[in-house]
């Protein structure tokens, strides 16, 4: 996947954490790696999400990105599904 269509993506998902919309599902199946754009993309749906008590879902992390995200703490802001 393009990083830059993630990041519409990411976008569109905080736009949905941010209006209280119970639980918001992004799918991560497509997805071998992320740039720091899509690390800040990320960062701030967990901040939306966070603010409006509203629960993330990512599915199907591939195990490389599953890594970065424990290295920047996000994973404990998202609940991860298969």
């Amino acid at each position: 996947m393009e990083p830059q269509r993630l990041i519409e993506g990411l976008d569109l998902a905080a736009a949905r954490a941010a209006s209280g919309t119970g639980e918001v599902l992004v799918d991560f199946s497509v997805v071998g790696r992320i740039d720091s754009k899509t690390a800040a993309a990320l960062e701030q749906l967990a901040a939306l999400a966070g603010e409006h008590s509203v629960k993330v879902a990512l599915r199907g992390v591939h195990g490389d990105v599953y890594k970065v995200l424990k290295l920047l703490k996000l994973t404990e802001r998202f609940w991860f599904v298969s």
